[in-house]
């Protein structure tokens, strides 16, 4: 069977945008040297960083709590003796 769309696009966000991501953070902060200013932008950057995913985590449980997703369909383990 193949895998669906849905399967696939985590599969990518995992192989692809997560580690673009990580690595555009750490070539950034190395490209700022040893500036005084490099631990205040740091910091602000870290703090935005959590702030955003606070934000992102908080809106993806709302709509989903919102909307109820998943109601309504049977999950079924293969593995179980019916």
């Amino acid at each position: 069977m193949p895998a669906s769309i849905e399967v696939i696009f985590i599969h990518f966000i995992k192989m692809l945008v997560i580690p673009f991501i990580a690595f555009a953070i750490v070539t950034g902060a190395a490209n700022l040297g040893d500036s005084p200013a490099s631990g205040k932008v740091g910091l602000s950057r870290l703090v935005f960083f959590i702030l955003t995913s606070a934000a992102a985590v908080s809106l993806a449980i709302g709509l989903g709590n919102l909307f109820k997703l998943g109601v309504g369909i049977l999950f079924i383990s293969r593995h179980c003796a019916v």
